[in-house]
C-alpha cells in the first residue's frame, strides 16, 4: 500500500509567483545572456558590423524562449491563463447561470485508511492517529492536473485520532469554481504527511446528483493522478454531505427537487439540524458543527 506522498499540484490563490517559477525566470535571463554572446559571435563570424547586433538580439530572444520553455515557466503561465480566462462549463451555466451561491460541506469521517508502515491494518499505528482533513474549493484545469483556489481559503478540520470529524464548512461557489478537493493529512512533529485526496466535480457529482448525503468518495494515492484501477492505488474513503444555501437560483432548486425528489428531500431533512446548530455554535478552524453527530444535535 501507499505511504505518504506529495500533494498534487495546486495553487492556493495567494497571488504570489511560486519560487520555482521565479527561479525559472532567472534561469531564462541568464541563459539569454549566453545567447547574446553566442549570437554576437555567430554574427561576427558571418559578416561583422550590423550582423553582430542582429546576432546578439536573435540570440537573446532565442535563448530566453528556450529557457522559458524548459524551466517550466511557460507551462505555469499557460495554466494560469487557462484558470483566469477559460469560460465556465456550459452545463454549469445551464444549472446556475452566472451566479455565485453558498454551499455547505460536511466531512463526516474517513474510513479504511491504510497505515503507511503496517500496510494493511486500518488505524493500527502511530502514522494514522492524528489525522485532519482540508477542504479546497476552486478550479481544476489542464485535463484535471492543475488546481487553483478562487475566493475560498483552505479550510481544515480539527485533528482526530478516530477518523470521525463531523465538521462542516460554508463556502461561496463562484461561476468558475468546478471542483471540491478534500485532502487528508496526518499531523506530525515537523511536517504534516500528505496521505491522499479526492476531487469532486461540483456540476456533475454534486448539483446534478441532488446534493448527496453521506456519500463515500475514494481517496487517491497522491503518487498516481490517473483513475484508480486497483486497490493498491486507494488510500481509503471519506464520507461527505453537501447542501445548497438559500441563495441558490430558485428555478435550479425547483428543477432539482423535481428530478431528484427523494435525494433532495433527504438532503433537507439531514442538513437542517446541522444548519440550525451552526447558527449557535462556531468551532475552531472556521468550521460549524464541531464534532457533533446528527444524533447529538437532535
Amino acid at each position: 500500500m501507499m505511504s505518504g506522498g506529495e500533494a498534487p499540484e495546486q495553487d492556493l490563490g495567494t497571488g504570489e509567483v511560486p519560487q520555482n517559477v521565479k527561479i525559472g525566470i532567472g534561469f531564462s535571463f541568464v541563459f539569454a545572456v549566453l545567447g547574446i554572446l553566442v549570437g554576437g559571435y555567430v554574427g561576427w563570424m558571418l559578416e561583422g558590423g550590423p550582423a553582430v547586433l542582429w546576432g546578439c538580439g536573435v540570440g537573446f530572444v532565442s535563448f530566453f524562449l528556450i529557457g522559458f520553455l524548459f524551466s517550466g515557466t511557460l507551462d505555469w503561465m499557460s495554466k494560469r491563463a487557462q484558470v483566469n480566462y477559460e469560460p465556465m462549463e456550459w452545463s454549469r451555466y445551464q444549472q446556475t447561470g452566472m451566479q455565485t451561491w453558498d454551499m455547505f460541506i460536511t466531512i463526516h469521517r474517513v474510513q479504511n485508511i491504510y497505515n503507511a508502515n503496517e500496510n494493511i491494518l486500518p488505524f493500527s499505528g502511530p502514522d494514522c492517529q492524528n489525522m485532519f482533513a482540508e477542504v479546497l474549493v476552486g478550479r481544476l484545469v489542464r485535463n484535471d492536473t492543475y488546481f487553483s483556489l478562487q475566493q475560498n481559503p483552505p479550510m481544515k478540520t480539527c485533528v482526530q485520532n478516530s477518523g470521525v470529524f463531523e465538521e462542516g464548512f460554508h463556502v461561496n461557489v463562484t461561476p468558475t469554481d468546478n471542483t471540491v478537493r478534500v485532502c487528508l493529512y496526518n499531523q506530525e512533529v515537523l511536517i504534516d504527511k500528505f496521505l491522499g485526496y479526492c476531487d469532486i466535480n461540483i456540476t456533475d457529482a454534486i448539483i446534478q446528483k441532488g446534493f448527496p448525503q453521506k456519500k463515500t468518495y475514494s481517496l487517491q494515492n497522491p503518487d498516481d493522478n490517473e483513475d484508480v484501477r486497483t486497490t493498491n492505488e486507494l488510500v481509503g474513503t471519506v464520507v461527505l454531505s453537501f447542501a445548497p444555501g438559500e441563495n441558490l437560483r430558485h428555478d435550479t432548486t425547483v428543477e432539482l427537487e423535481a428530478s431528484n425528489k427523494l435525494a433532495y428531500a433527504h438532503m433537507r431533512t439531514v442538513q437542517e439540524p446541522h444548519k440550525n446548530y451552526a447558527i449557535e455554535h462556531t468551532g475552531a478552524y472556521g468550521t460549524w458543527a464541531t464534532g457533533k453527530t446528527l444524533d447529538d444535535i437532535k
